[in-house]
Order: C-alpha cells, then sequence, then structure tokens
C-alpha cells in the first residue's frame, strides 16, 4: 500500500503576518526609487552653460573632475556653479583640446578653487601650450598625465570615467582643426547603474569609429550632444548605439554658427529623444543616486 501524501500544513497566522510586512515594505521600497534621488546624490553630473563653448562638471562626495572649461568669458559662470554645489575640491581639470571654446577657461580660474593642479589630456596635445594658458596663479603647481582610449581615471569616488576616445596613435596628415576635433577626448562616466557620455567636438569619422569599437557598450543614459550640435557630427548609427534617454547640447544664444543643426534635431526627434539647450535653460545639472539621474 502506498504512502498517502498529505496536504501542506497551513501557515501560522504570526507567520502570515511576517510575509505581509515584507511584501509592504518591499513594495514601498520600490516606490521610493522611482523618480527620487536621496538626499545626498552618489554623483552629480552638469554641463555648466559657458555661452558658445562646452564645460562639464561631474561631482561625487567632495571632489570634482572639470571636463573643459569653456572660453575665456567662462569664469563667472563656473564659478557660480561650484559654489551652488559647495566648492567641492577640483582633483583634476580634462582638456578634450585646445580649441580656444574649451580651453579659454583656464586663465579664469581663481585663486579661491582648491585645485590640485592636475590636468589631464592626450599624449598628442601640446601641453606647453596649456600650462600657458593656466591662470599665472596655478602655473607652478600644474602637472600632466596623460591618457587615451582604454584608460581609466582615478580620482572620483564610486564613479568610474573610461576614456573611451581617442586611440593613442592617431592620424597627424589631418588639417590642425580637423584633428583636433575628430580626436578630442570623450569619457563615459559610471555611477552605480547611471551613465553619461561626454563627446567633446567629434565629428562623422570619430563616431563611426567609436561605434565600430564598442557598439552597444556606448549605451548611455544622458549624452553630450557632441561640437554643439554640428550637422557634421550627428551620425544616425552612433546615435543608435548611444541610445540615450536624453541629450544635452551646450552652444551659445543665436550663436554664428547656426548651432544646433536642425539635422541634429531632426534626428533626435525621430528617436524621441529627449532634447535640453544650455541656450535655452541655462546650466543643466542631472542627480545621480545610483539607480536614477533626476533633473534639478
Amino acid at each position: 500500500m502506498g504512502r498517502r501524501l498529505l496536504p501542506p500544513a497551513l501557515p501560522r497566522f504570526s507567520s502570515i503576518v511576517k510575509y505581509l510586512a515584507l511584501a509592504g515594505c518591499t513594495f514601498l521600497f520600490m516606490c521610493s526609487r522611482v523618480n527620487v534621488v536621496d538626499d545626498f546624490p552618489a554623483c552629480i553630473f552638469a554641463v555648466v552653460d559657458v555661452g558658445q563653448g562646452l564645460s562639464q562638471i561631474c561631482i561625487a562626495q567632495g571632489a570634482s573632475f572639470i571636463f573643459d572649461v569653456g572660453d575665456s568669458s567662462a569664469g563667472d559662470s563656473l564659478k557660480k556653479n561650484f559654489e551652488r554645489f559647495g566648492s567641492p575640491r577640483v582633483d583634476a581639470i580634462i582638456i578634450s583640446h585646445t580649441h580656444m571654446d574649451h580651453i579659454g577657461g583656464l586663465s579664469k580660474l581663481t585663486p579661491s578653487m582648491s585645485f590640485s593642479g592636475q590636468i589631464i589630456t592626450h599624449p598628442n596635445e601640446d601641453t606647453a601650450y596649456i600650462r600657458w594658458r593656466v591662470a599665472p596663479d596655478w602655473r607652478d603647481i600644474v602637472h600632466f598625465t596623460m591618457i587615451s582610449q582604454g584608460d581609466t581615471v582615478p580620482g572620483l569616488p564610486g564613479v568610474r570615467v573610461e576614456c573611451v576616445w581617442p586611440p593613442r596613435e592617431i592620424d597627424t596628415t589631418l588639417s590642425i582643426d580637423t584633428r583636433k576635433n575628430r580626436y578630442s577626448m570623450c569619457f563615459l562616466l559610471r555611477c552605480g547603474v547611471t551613465t553619461a557620455l561626454i563627446t567633446s567636438d567629434i565629428d562623422t569619422a570619430a563616431e563611426q569609429e567609436l561605434s565600430r569599437t564598442y557598439g552597444f557598450g556606448l549605451k548611455s543614459d544622458i549624452m553630450v550632444i557632441p561640437h554643439h550640435g554640428s550637422s557634421s557630427s550627428a551620425d544616425p548609427v552612433f546615435y543608435g548605439f548611444v541610445n540615450p534617454s536624453a541629450v544635452i547640447n551646450s552652444c551659445g544664444t543665436d550663436n554664428a554658427y547656426g548651432f544646433p543643426s536642425q539635422r541634429m534635431i531632426d534626428l533626435v526627434y525621430q528617436m524621441r529623444i529627449e532634447l535640453r539647450r544650455t541656450d535655452q535653460e541655462g546650466s543643466i545639472i542631472a542627480y545621480s543616486d545610483g539607480y536614477y539621474w533626476e533633473w534639478r
């Protein structure tokens, strides 16, 4: 005679209460994560309104990196934003290339800024010229770190900063302006599961190389639009691999270049990506708790 299978025992009332309490706590936790950033964000990412130029700041736990510094008129805007964030120390200034709308602000660094003196750039750049552009009060402490594609930059707690472009060897036969733009430095920032892609002034040729090298590894929540929205920097395949939820365009109001281009605007709208512009909003700031970005 086979063994009789007994029906499972009903859980005790106290166990049911525990399960319900656990489920309730889980539900409240999940709801608290939706579009809410902690009072103390894991990192802050800002595209500073520097007119027709580019400057970005990433801040984590009292440390910061500046990615380009706009032109020589950008000093007040940089200072204002740093004061807004509690004047964090500047562990590094990263110079993507030496066009004036990215490097000119070095002359306006103020003595009140807590700057380590570290400037990060590509081995192809002229460090003597960069040093000369730095405000006199800082020239004696400036020191350089040279990096290229695949290198990571330590110094921001909890934030991975990876250089994704350019490679160490570049085509030096190109004209100076083309070379500076095409090989300007790009960075992928990762804070928890949130990501932001800094693209500087790269052109379509660079975008295509990045697509071939990284493919879907370029996926980012936020992308700073290449070259201020130039029509020569809007490769659909590249945008498709990045597939951002939002893009930020840094350009001056009624600038002489006509940025952002209609081609870029059309591409962004066709992909249903949120477009934000410094010429319309001023500095654009995103806060991350490691799970979500929130605009403030």
